[in-house]
């Protein structure tokens, strides 16, 4: 929407500039919220343009993440990124070949079940080692088409972070207005007629989950580095629930939806944490106000109010 043109742009920039304006523990959370965002937006392709409830996408997003961990430990960097996109998409495209044949409460169900075999093996792999999560190993300094880069320092990993939501945010923003993305909601509105018209419906939405399986598993390795540490717990339903609520916080139905919904649980989780010790209680009440107060969530909200009658 032209109107938000400005908004857009005034984020971006304090995005930008965040080193040089804030302290380091902000940075630190708006880090995340990048992180968390590109994971929104990746489980917004199923839950928001498909129509369809995902519960193991934190599954995908913890895969990334741990791989990219273990990883390090033996290759540089780069091939760590491509070896842990590999794993996340290797299980969301095993796991999207029995969804896309599945429907409404059958396909959360097998999400869910998904997601917590995903968590249990992993937990199982990670106590082998006797410890309960896993730490991740210090960047590097590396060469990257003869350029010297550290990503190390957290300056030059936080606009790394940047750089990568905006080619992401891109590609999915493509995605979503092409040919294959307006299947993908016809899909959402009306499955019988995409079926008459002589399209191939589960395989566009084996390809689609896939996609957005690959997406969060790429958030999960950026998010890897950033918290230096991994508890098993961001692949299971905790991680997923999570996701889910951005979207619905920010509005499935809004591109931009995702993002605003991850600033919102981010930023709100980081400063009840501060002020109480039952965060959680109050945290909760937040989410039930919102979503009762804006059951199309805040960035849907905005949307409906500037549509021209």
């Amino acid at each position: 929407m032209k109107k938000l043109i400005p908004v857009y742009l005034v984020a971006a920039i304090l995005i930008f500039t965040a080193p040089f304006l804030f302290e380091h523990h902000l940075v630190y959370i708006i880090s995340l919220f990048l992180c968390y965002s590109i994971f929104a937006l990746a489980l917004n392709l199923v839950l928001g343009y498909m129509g369809k409830l995902s519960f193991g996408h934190g599954a995908f997003f913890g895969l990334g993440a741990f791989s990219l961990a273990y990883l390090l430990e033996f290759v540089p960097f780069p091939l760590a990124l491509l070896g842990s996109i590999a794993v996340s998409s290797f299980f969301a495209g095993l796991v999207g070949l029995v969804c896309a044949r599945l429907k409404s409460i059958y396909f959360a169900m097998f999400t869910l079940a998904a997601g917590e075999a995903i968590y249990f093996v992993v937990l199982q792999l990670v106590s082998i080692r006797g410890l309960y999560g896993l730490s991740v190993p210090t960047l590097e300094p590396m060469k990257i088409f003869g350029l010297k880069m550290n990503l190390g320092s957290f300056n030059n990993y936080y606009f790394f972070i940047v750089i990568t939501l905006f080619v992401l945010t891109w590609t999915m923003y493509t995605i979503t207005r092409s040919s294959f993305g307006n299947m993908i909601k016809a899909i959402r509105e009306n499955v019988d007629r995409v079926e008459f018209i002589g399209v191939n419906e589960r395989r566009l939405q084996w390809a689609n989950f896939l996609i957005s399986g690959v997406f969060a598993g790429i958030a999960g390795a950026l998010y890897a580095p950033l918290v230096g540490y991994l508890a098993p717990e961001i692949i299971g339903f905790a991680g997923s629930a999570e996701g889910v609520i951005m979207v619905i916080l920010g509005g499935p139905n809004t591109f931009v939806g995702p993002i605003v919904g991850a600033f919102l649980l981010v930023f709100i989780k980081e400063y009840l944490s501060i002020l109480t010790e039952h965060w959680l209680f109050f945290l909760g009440i937040v989410l039930l106000i919102i979503v009762y107060v804006l059951p199309g969530g805040v960035a849907g909200y905005v949307s409906d109010k500037l549509k021209p009658r």
